[in-house]
């Protein structure tokens, strides 16, 4: 998931590098006679790459441009936070003055998912992002449910 703008870059350039390597690749196979079939099976992993990072670009842009706020269920809510960071148009920097901690903790909060953070940071960074979460609990089903 990309956190920040300079990741955004990062990605794009690896998009650029993916798009480089899979024309090197067909036009190497092609020289050397390869049907387009098995040209294609050659290069679907590397476009299965490039797919990927196309689609977290498209999500972070879709975060910043304030298109579509972000949805997760409780397993996800690590990743809600950070896409609702994005959303509401905070740095890092700017959550952590909110909510009374350093930046690296944001960003190290944020680099492990929110998991084992207390329920009061949790719930800081909640009121930071003024956003209000709602908790629905359902009965899991006997293949979901995971006993400790």
């Amino acid at each position: 998931m990309i956190k920040s703008d300079r990741e955004r870059a990062k990605k794009l350039q690896e998009i650029n590098e993916c798009k480089k390597i899979i024309e090197q690749n067909r036009a190497l196979l092609t020289r050397i006679g390869l049907p387009e079939d098995q040209i294609e099976a050659n290069v679907q992993p590397t476009v299965a790459i490039l797919e990927g990072l196309n689609q977290e670009v498209r999500e972070y842009d879709s975060l910043t441009d304030g298109s579509k706020p972000p949805q997760a269920s409780i397993e996800g809510i690590g990743d809600l936070l950070v896409k609702l960071r994005i959303y509401k148009k905070l740095t890092q920097k700017a959550l952590a003055d909110k909510i009374g901690v350093d930046e690296t903790q944001v960003s190290r909060d944020e680099r492990n998912r929110y998991k084992g953070v207390s329920l009061e940071r949790l719930l800081k960074v909640v009121h930071a992002l003024e956003v209000q979460v709602n908790c629905t609990v359902n009965e899991a089903d006997s293949e979901h449910f995971v006993s400790a």
